[in-house]
């Protein structure tokens, strides 16, 4: 999966969830719809815009386009189950506490997302997958305090720890949750 520092069009979709009072920015956007797809149909492009607008938005074409690349980008790599998603967060250049604050905004936008599938009344076919829940919501309101006079080489070791755990936690809940064969794009109607 690409980073957002790779994805050509971030700028473009940025502005327009600025544009159209988008309450969440683009990694929480991203945890979002990874969160709905674990309900037990895929979410449609309207139902993650309906859930990060709250409500429908007026959205010109080329939007709708730019968020359907978004959409599409995001379902066919998270359904794949070589575990090859990984959360979409700013690159190593935008330093270690915007990383950090982004995963932290993208696991609240997955969970939120998880909620709103009501799967949250669920209990875990896999006891590991209850716990994975738990550790998710912890991290969720997690305030990661990184201080530059710490041993960076450690902390940055400690950030890759947790990404990896939520990469892998966030499909083990997909897995569990969302009913086999789901196919990304089942649903993408607007109207």
């Amino acid at each position: 999966m690409q980073t957002l520092a790779e994805w050509p069009q971030l700028q473009q979709f940025e502005e327009l969830l600025d544009k159209h009072g988008a309450l969440a920015e683009t990694p929480e956007s991203q945890g979002l719809l990874c969160g709905l797809m674990c309900s037990a149909h895929t979410p449609g492009l309207k139902d993650w815009m309906e859930a990060m607008f709250g409500g429908e938005a007026d959205l010109e074409e080329q939007e709708i386009d730019l968020l359907r690349i978004f959409y599409r980008m995001t379902t066919e790599g998270f359904v794949q189950s070589d575990f090859s998603f990984s959360p979409l967060i700013p690159d190593e250049s935008a330093g270690l506490a915007a990383r950090a604050d982004a995963l932290t905004s993208w696991v609240r936008g997955f969970m939120t997302g998880f909620a709103l599938t009501g799967q949250n009344e669920k209990e875990p076919d896999d006891p590991t997958v209850g716990e994975a829940l738990i550790d998710m919501r912890n991290l969720g309101v997690t305030q990661f305090d990184i201080d530059e006079e710490d041993d960076m080489d450690e902390t940055e070791a400690a950030f890759e720890e947790i990404h990896e755990f939520v990469r892998v936690a966030a499909q083990l809940i997909f897995n569990d949750y969302a009913p086999e064969g789901l196919e990304p794009g089942d649903d993408e109607r607007l109207h």
